[in-house]
């Protein structure tokens, strides 16, 4: 969990354009995550930010004369917490991917990505919008199915417009807030973003199709855990996704899919060493071949860091015992 920031003062910091692309990643980063620039070196304009914390809540207000940017997914965490932006009140339109998906934010449109998706934007004629991160335990909290995917709200509904007048007023008066706790003005921010989640049926819509897709995933693995050619591509084709889907889904809850695979073999195999009748009457090199590891000293290596002990001694304690 994060450790709570220091209430402060709106703070403006700049950066003038046509500067190297590295001193424009460095300036972006420090805001929300680790960002990669796009495009031909020295094209990036004028950018303006403004900030202000609210407990553990960051409100961020950013002027681009022009940029082309991806979040680097690498890097999933601002100031080491993984975290939940709401991206709202752009003056005009401009062009934005998440995970493979393209659309035009528009002005009355407000987007809710993850620190773990896959984030580019291009601004070419000059943009303002502003964000509000929320650090992942808080959001995990109360929705923990939410875990890891985006929403762009695009619904002329009364919670839509709700909320959008909310944080639009934040954003526009947050340098004012003085006699309001940053604790307070969090615990607002934080029901007002559920409300509308709820309110747009968005946990339960998709969340219930991946939380199967992700069932189906587990249930191919166990099937053929020993299996040479178990891998992504087959999981995926079994289940009905692309590979980059079911990636995304694995990740949502903090795992690979070459890991859970890799984790259920050696538990499987781990099962077969604790069984006294089984386990004596196989060697280490039968057993790590009968769960699909390339080779015996491959399956003794991961055996060994899983568990801290080699398959041999784990194999003699049972015995023993």
């Amino acid at each position: 969990m994060a450790a709570p920031l220091q209430s402060c003062d709106w703070t403006v910091r700049s950066l003038q354009g046509r500067r190297p692309h590295s001193e424009v990643e460095a300036f972006l980063s420090g805001f929300n995550g680790s960002w990669k620039l796009g495009g031909e070196p020295d094209t990036t304009g004028e950018i303006v930010v403004g900030s202000r914390s609210f407990n553990t809540m960051l409100l961020t207000r950013m002027h681009f004369a022009s940029v082309h940017g991806m979040r680097d997914r690498s890097q999933p965490t601002r100031e080491g917490a993984a975290f939940y932006s709401l991206t709202f009140n752009p003056s005009s339109a401009f062009d934005l991917v998440c995970n493979n998906t393209a659309f035009h934010l528009r002005p009355s449109e407000m987007f809710f990505w993850s620190s773990t998706d896959d984030v580019s934007f291009r601004i070419q004629e000059g943009a303002e919008f502003a964000n509000v991160l929320f650090p992942r335990h808080l959001i995990d909290a109360h929705l923990p199915r939410f875990r890891g995917r985006f929403w762009v709200f695009n619904q002329a509904t009364s919670a839509h417009e709700f909320a959008e007048s909310y944080f639009r007023s934040l954003a526009d008066n947050a340098r004012t807030f003085d006699r309001i706790s940053s604790g307070q003005i969090e615990s607002a921010s934080l029901a007002m973003l559920l409300n509308l989640l709820h309110a747009n049926d968005c946990i339960r819509a998709d969340g219930d199709r991946d939380e199967r897709i992700l069932a189906d995933a587990h249930a191919v693995i166990e099937r053929n855990l020993k299996s040479a050619s178990l891998d992504p591509q087959m999981v995926a084709c079994e289940v009905g996704v692309s590979v980059r889907k079911l990636h995304y889904l694995f990740r949502r809850t903090d795992e690979t899919v070459m890991g859970r695979i890799r984790s259920r073999r050696l538990a499987s195999a781990r099962d077969e060493l604790a069984d006294a009748e089984l386990g004596s009457r196989r060697s280490i090199t039968e057993v790590a071949y009968r769960w699909a590891f390339a080779d015996p000293a491959q399956f003794c290596r991961a055996f060994r860091q899983a568990y801290g002990i080699s398959p041999g001694a784990f194999r003699a304690s049972r015995i023993e015992n």
